[in-house]
């Protein structure tokens, strides 16, 4: 039935993602990913901000050996405690996870259906410096913090960056 189908829009197929996959080839040996995948109420549900994050870990890292995880209700600092969801689609609100590696790497996840607007950022650490991945481009970092790369793309309207008399670097 259709009510089972949902499409779910992967970060990895974003353009600023696509960009940024091809310099990881040259981050030699990738040990710590951190994946903020946040949206509003309105912007798609926990779920799917779940199932881009987890796309992203799967497809930089691998399969993890642990997983720690907690799920906070947006209703919780107001003295309500809701039960979670029975599937991951019922839930809404937070999740942080912590993923540990059988090798030793880790990756972090911070996700929500309730930050305000959407935003995805990555974080990829290795030996040879760090990769951030952001909604609007990329950013590669030698070991020493020199800047080796950078792209930005110009943002949709209704983002501040793009407010009349800014302009974004590269552009």
């Amino acid at each position: 039935p259709a009510s089972v189908a949902r499409l779910v829009p992967l970060p990895r197929h974003t353009r600023p993602f696509r960009d940024a996959t091809e310099l990881i080839p040259d981050l030699g040996t990738i040990r710590c990913v951190g994946i903020e995948s946040l949206g509003g109420h309105n912007e798609g549900s926990l779920a799917a901000r779940l199932a881009g994050a987890i796309d992203t870990v799967l497809l930089l890292m691998g399969e993890p050996e642990l997983v720690d995880a907690a799920c906070v209700s947006p209703l919780q600092g107001q003295g309500v405690h809701a039960l979670p969801g029975e599937t991951l689609t019922d839930l809404h609100g937070d999740v942080s996870a912590s993923l540990r590696f059988a090798d030793g790497r880790a990756a972090s996840i911070l996700a929500s259906s309730h930050a305000s607007r959407w935003n995805f950022t990555c974080t990829i650490l290795s030996e040879r410096g760090r990769l951030r991945v952001y909604d609007d481009g990329f950013e590669l970092l030698s070991p020493t913090g020199v800047k080796l790369d950078e792209a930005r793309h110009r943002r949709t309207r209704g983002h501040a960056s793009t407010a009349p008399g800014r302009a974004l670097p590269g552009l």
